[in-house]
């Protein structure tokens, strides 16, 4: 049990958007921001609220299938694997949320739907930068690639006629706002 803390203060932020304690109860409570993944993955019992317990609980299943050797240690290997499946679990959670027809693909409308905060030329020219094979469809494969590139979204939000190139306009604008020269 004293392995699983270090372990849970690792992983636990990683699940989290943000919480608030409880400091009588020392539980986690939904009368608070709480990210849905966390409340699925830790709430066991269903109750709205996480408790120290359920989480403990959580990690010690965790750990036990991910050591595979079953020596009451994970090797680096096996840590590895673990935080591996962790992100395949969120990328696949991400991209259910996405694909709300569940047809096992993301529509450029889906996409869009998705990111209500962005501008839908933004979207869409972030959708058809990472719709690789232009099929006009995101696979799951194709959202993993998206999300390993985060600079798809600063491209798309300098490109202001969304023509999937910066002209020198563009990018002469986006160097002055950020401070950086070119020479």
């Amino acid at each position: 049990m004293r392995k699983l803390l270090p372990l849970a203060a690792a992983l636990v932020p990683m699940a989290l958007l943000s919480t608030h304690v409880d400091a009588r109860s020392g539980s986690y409570s939904t009368d608070h921001v709480l990210s849905d993944d966390f409340l699925e993955r830790f709430d066991t019992d269903g109750d709205g609220r996480v408790t120290r317990t359920e989480i403990e609980a959580v990690l010690a299943e965790d750990f036990a299938s991910a050591d595979t050797d079953a020596d009451g240690l994970l090797s680096y290997a096996e840590f590895s694997a673990l935080l591996a499946q962790y992100r395949q679990d969120k990328l696949q959670a991400e991209f259910d949320s996405l694909d709300t027809d569940a047809s096992g693909s993301i529509s450029e409308q889906e996409f869009s739907d998705g990111h209500p905060r962005s501008s839908t030329t933004v979207t869409a020219t972030v959708f058809a930068l990472a719709d690789s094979d232009a099929d006009a469809l995101l696979s799951l494969d194709e959202l993993a690639a998206l999300k390993d590139n985060p600079d798809i979204w600063r491209f798309a939000e300098l490109d202001d006629d969304g023509d999937g190139a910066l002209s020198e306009d563009e990018f002469t604008s986006s160097s002055a706002v950020s401070g950086r020269r070119h020479r």
